[in-house]
């Protein structure tokens, strides 16, 4: 299923509003905790804006960190 026996995960959550603060981020720490009970690890969870170059910019980092 996996290409590594215990894959690291990243997270990246989009939305201007989580970063307004007008909706808080519930999804990212769900799925955080979900894989840790599920004995996976999770390099990192970031939320970004709306805009391409911003969620582009955030996957990339994401595949670099991550299995």
């Amino acid at each position: 299923m996996f290409e590594h026996a215990n894959p690291t995960f990243a997270i990246v959550c989009t939305g201007d509003e989580l970063l307004r603060g007008d909706t808080p981020d519930t999804n990212g720490p769900w799925l955080a905790a979900s894989l840790d009970a599920l004995g996976y690890s999770v390099s990192r969870l970031v939320i970004v804006g709306d805009d391409l170059a911003s969620i582009v910019g955030a996957l990339h980092e994401a595949f670099s960190q991550a299995d």
